[in-house]
């Protein structure tokens, strides 16, 4: 898709505090790749996902491992695979089709080994309201309470979800400047969550 090649561009370092705020290690599955923006902060470790077979190319270029598939299927892996699960923006694009949501959440869970952890990053509808309809490959609002209830019916055991705010301005220039730590970005970005945050963060353990 043209908008989203141009929107998601290969930045080797656009991912990086995210990738720090929430992994930092292990073997990881990110679900909705895009051209690899989040996998290249540790190619050896991460696998790549995703259904645009344009931003897969571009990843492959990049060195990554990138699969294209179809996360509305089965994932193609084998059970207690990974530690991690990033899903990024990518539940609200799923079909709503019978219990395909449930089902989703569940092959996530999975995958992860035991104690392994998802962390998943949708908009939150009361926040953000029409704005969600911007999106025109978005399907499916959540808000807190239905997210929650999603990962508890599919077994998930310890369940976190918050606002949270991503890219609080100047917090990258004083980061690459040394002049603020992973910890602290967090603390400030998840107490401006709550105050204006508009997306959700899920944190669920197997």
């Amino acid at each position: 898709m043209r908008f989203y090649e141009k929107h998601y561009k290969a930045d080797e370092r656009f991912e990086e505090i995210y990738y720090r705020m929430f992994f930092s290690s292990g073997r990881i599955l990110d679900i909705g790749c895009s051209t690899g923006n989040f996998a290249v902060q540790d190619k050896k470790n991460i696998i790549g996902i995703d259904l645009d077979e344009g931003q897969i190319k571009i990843a492959k270029s990049r060195g990554l491992n990138a699969k294209k598939i179809d996360a509305n299927k089965k994932l193609p892996f084998n059970g207690s695979t990974f530690d991690k699960v990033n899903c990024r923006h990518v539940i609200e694009h799923l079909d709503d089709i019978g219990d395909n949501l449930l089902v989703f959440m569940k092959d996530i869970r999975r995958v992860l080994k035991k104690n392994g952890r998802l962390v998943m990053i949708t908009p939150d509808l009361r926040r953000v309201k029409f704005e969600f309809w911007h999106g025109y490959v978005h399907k499916h609002p959540f808000i807190k309470e239905s997210l929650y209830k999603l990962a508890y019916d599919a077994g998930f055991d310890k369940i976190k979800v918050y606002n949270f705010v991503q890219g609080f301005p100047g917090i990258r220039i004083l980061y690459e400047n040394g002049l603020i730590t992973i910890p602290i970005i967090r603390k400030i970005e998840s107490i401006a969550g709550r105050i204006y945050g508009n997306i959700l963060v899920l944190e669920a353990w197997k």
